[in-house]
């Protein structure tokens, strides 16, 4: 992606370098001053100059110059080739001062030179990559910052990858040239930075984009539960000899046989019944539990959510619950609440034509008694189920996208009885207990973007809007608790062609 850009960014420097003229190449070629006439009456002043680095400028001097001195050499050199020209050259980003002499030792002129970076052909790109945008480059501290006004948050972006990717086209901080843009760091020993300079992104988004955000999160979760179990216990006595077999359970009125226990559906409750019979000490005792439920559930959630481009919305439909997450010393105890239900987060980002940069993060979450758990304080702590999608699109404003393929099909099986006797063909089912499960879950999230602008409060309607509530008379003989309104009047003919809305049960 950056190899790309780099590309790119040089095509249209060079681009834009052949395209312009030759005859004003030389007048728009820089934004530094190409020479500079002293005046006589300002010897005693110091001339603030702007020279950029590797660039020259001409000095006329009001009389001759007999000695010149630099501050820092380093910085910038000046040569004197007749006594009343003087040459200053830029050679890297820093400061300096320039004194000029006569033969006699009079000061001629004192000069304040600040180098800096020549972004002259950087302005030119930006203005020509994003002509809609008022864009000025310029470096400060040894970092170039980007100010001014863009139309979208893309233009802003594209403005930064053109400016880093002349930065990396220029080797960095070494003060090596790409074209006319020299990029040089460093302070006035002549050290350079490793990194090069940064880039601070200064520019402002005149027409904040809006996203508006319609979700229909739809879930659909069937269950079946079945549970069959027979436990009986029988004992036999004949003078000294007695037999027993048990296959346990109970129910009530029939206290000798021990609970039921339904591996798999450990919470429900199903029917039961039993009967015992005595006879000379002879026992016979049974119970009998069974249980066939099916069970739907639809979770519906459409939430509605605007944000600016480039910003993050949330949405959330469900509630907290309480967990323990530390014990003081007196016993006190400290509970941190999760969050279930729907939650919703997207972040969009509008790009050029309309088109929208999505990334949506949804989760559909629920209580469960699966996987929950009790402390040594008897606090029972539940488990959650959770579906969670997360995902980044690119689409145009209107146009629609569905995560869908959430479906979670389940089926549990438990059979439990006596070693041998449950194996027993018809009669094995009276020493055997059956549990089964299924559950079927699908999850579908539809998503669909529009690039929104503020309209006026008088165009916004209210959920009560003409509503009235009924008086005292209507709602004790006729049961109504609002009034009806609209119902006056001839009902249109034909069939309406006009634009609609939305409709809701």
């Amino acid at each position: 992606m950056i190899g790309h850009a780099h590309r790119w960014a040089l095509a249209m420097l060079t681009f834009v370098a052949l395209s312009l003229p030759l005859a004003g190449a030389s007048k728009a070629a820089s934004d530094f001053p190409r020479s500079v006439t002293l005046s006589a009456t300002g010897a005693s002043q110091n001339q603030p100059l702007r020279l950029g680095v590797n660039k020259s400028m001409v000095v006329e001097l009001p009389r001759a110059a007999g000695d010149v001195l630099v501050s820092n050499p380093e910085i910038a050199d000046a040569v004197l080739r007749t006594s009343t020209r003087l040459y200053l050259i830029g050679v890297k980003t820093g400061q300096a001062n320039v004194f000029l002499f006569d033969a006699a030792g009079r000061q001629i002129a004192s000069l304040d030179l600040y180098v800096e970076t020549d972004l002259t052909p950087l302005n030119r790109l930006l203005r020509t990559a994003i002509p809609d945008a008022q864009i000025n480059a310029e470096v400060i501290n040894g970092s170039i910052v980007l100010t001014g006004y863009v139309p979208s948050s893309s233009a802003s972006q594209k403005a930064e990858q053109i400016a880093r990717s002349l930065i990396q086209s220029s080797g960095g901080g070494g003060g090596t040239s790409a074209g006319s843009i020299t990029i040089t760091t460093g302070g006035g020993n002549g050290g350079s930075s490793d990194d090069g300079p940064g880039i601070i992104n200064l520019l402002k988004i005149t027409g904040q984009e809006q996203v508006n955000l319609r979700v229909t999160i739809a879930e659909v979760n069937r269950e079946i539960v079945k549970q069959l179990g027979i436990n009986t216990q029988a004992m036999l006595q004949d003078g000294n000899l007695g037999f027993g077999a048990i296959s346990g359970g109970a129910v009530t009125g029939v206290s000798s046989l021990s609970p039921f226990n339904f591996p798999i559906n450990t919470n429900t409750d199903p029917a039961s019944g039993g009967f015992a019979w005595n006879n000379n000490g002879n026992k016979l005792s049974a119970s009998i539990k069974a249980l066939e439920e099916a069970s739907m559930l639809r979770n519906l959630a459409e939430p509605n959510l605007t944000a600016v481009s480039g910003e993050t919305a949330n949405f959330l439909v469900g509630g907290e619950f309480p967990v323990p997450v530390a014990v003081d010393d007196d016993g006190n105890i400290s509970v941190a609440f999760k969050q279930f239900g729907v939650n919703l987060a997207f972040t969009p980002v509008v790009l050029d034509a309309g088109r929208i940069s999505l990334k949506v993060r949804t989760e559909v979450s629920d209580l469960a008694t699966e996987g929950s758990f009790s402390t040594a304080a008897g606090i029972t702590i539940p488990g959650i189920t959770v579906r969670r999608a997360e995902t980044t699109v690119e689409l145009p404003s209107g146009g629609a996208f569905a995560i869908a393929g959430l479906i979670q099909d389940e089926t549990r099986r438990a059979v439990s009885g006596l070693p041998g006797l449950q194996h027993l063909p018809i009669l094995g089912a009276l020493f055997s207990s059956k549990d089964f499960l299924r559950s079927q879950t699908e999850l579908v999230v539809i998503i669909t973007p529009y690039v929104v602008k503020p309209v006026s409060p008088q165009k916004l309607a209210r959920p009560d809007d003409n509503m009235a509530m009924a008086n005292d008379a209507e709602a004790y003989f006729l049961g109504s608790l609002v009034k009806r309104y609209g119902a006056q009047g001839d009902r249109p003919t034909g069939v309406y062609a006009g634009q609609v809305g939305f409709s809701f049960d």
